[in-house]
Order: structure tokens, then C-alpha cells, then sequence
């Protein structure tokens, strides 16, 4: 037999192994083990040779009983919505470990941002936070910086797309959001 090796199936047989160990109740046990909210999103981005290409994007909260979500965005050719919903699951775990107000959400695209331009990777990602728009914000879900291996992105684009929709203060968010006056650059989040 091969082995299983989809993560949303691992975490969920971790969190089951840790369920019985605290004696969770079944229904707390039902609630923990399913994503809050799942959304799939079309990226249409205008790439530098003028042709369009559409990507996938995904935004998992898995739970938000603690406070709002947060998770960062992994952007690769082989992401998979059991992914996101794998890693969401194990951030709602991780902060509630260590006793910290968020719950887990967790954002992937479909893309190779080491194939992709600067501008192309901005482009994207700006499509990306105008999709993901309506579930996100200090209260609801806080996406976390993206650093990108090869390009010097980061989340920027979402506060420039829509500077004012999430007005980030230091009691609602990280202190590695950055501020609204702050222009775009690679070193906005260091």
C-alpha cells in the first residue's frame, strides 16, 4: 500500500491523536478538525510580454474562536488547496499553543515566482488581495508578509491596493504590517 501523503489528511490524523489525548468533546473535536471558511479565487494578471495568465488562489481561515486569522500566503507551482487548509489548521494550533489572540488562516497561489518579474509578481498579487478582499481585515484575517526567494516582494501590494479597508493598528495586527506612509519598497517590513 502507498502511503497517504495529502496534508490536510495528516493534520487532521495529528489533531484527531491529540484530540484523544486531551479528551476533547466530539462536537469541539467536529469543530476543530473543519476549515471556518474556504475561498478559491481567479488571478487574471497581464504578464510583461502582454499575453494574460490566470492563476488560482486560495484563502483557508480555519478557525478565528481566538481572534483573528493569521497566516502568511505560499506562493509556488505546487500548491494545492489540502495544503492551505493543512497549513491553516496547524497556525490556528500553533497560536493557540502559545496562548496568543489570532486564530490560523492561510493563503496559496498557483504560480512560480521565481519565473515570474517583479511587476508580474505585483500585478498578481494585487489581484490577490482585491479577491480575497471581502474576508480579510484587522478583525477577520491578517495575511502575513510574503517574501519571495528570488524577488524582494512583499505584502505591500495588499496596502497599497486598498490602504484604507485595512487600516492596521498596533492593537488589531503584528508589528511587522506596515504603515500606511510608507512607500513601497523591499525593506518595508524589516
Amino acid at each position: 500500500p502507498r502511503e497517504d501523503l495529502n496534508p490536510f489528511r495528516i493534520a487532521q490524523i495529528q489533531f484527531d491523536m491529540a484530540a484523544e489525548f486531551l479528551k476533547l468533546d466530539l462536537g469541539l473535536r467536529l469543530i476543530l478538525r473543519t476549515p471556518k471558511r474556504v475561498l478559491e479565487v481567479s488571478l487574471p494578471t497581464k504578464m510583461d510580454n502582454g499575453q494574460v495568465k490566470v492563476f488560482t488562489g486560495y484563502r483557508v481561515q480555519h478557525n478565528v474562536s481566538r481572534g483573528p486569522g493569521k497566516g502568511g500566503i505560499r506562493f509556488h507551482p505546487n500548491v494545492t488547496l489540502d495544503e492551505v487548509k493543512a497549513l491553516a489548521a496547524w497556525m490556528t494550533w500553533k497560536t493557540a499553543t502559545v496562548n496568543v489572540p489570532f486564530g490560523g488562516a492561510k493563503g496559496g497561489v498557483i504560480c512560480d515566482p521565481k519565473r515570474m518579474s517583479k511587476s508580474e509578481l505585483e500585478r498578481m498579487t494585487r489581484r490577490y488581495a482585491s479577491e480575497i478582499l471581502p474576508i480579510i481585515g484587522p478583525s477577520q484575517d491578517i495575511p502575513a508578509p510574503i517574501p519571495f526567494a528570488s524577488q524582494p516582494l512583499e505584502i505591500t501590494p495588499f496596502r497599497l491596493t486598498h490602504p484604507f479597508r485595512l487600516a492596521y493598528t498596533p492593537l488589531t495586527a503584528p508589528s511587522r504590517v506596515i504603515s500606511q506612509n510608507r512607500p513601497f519598497s523591499s525593506q518595508s517590513l524589516r
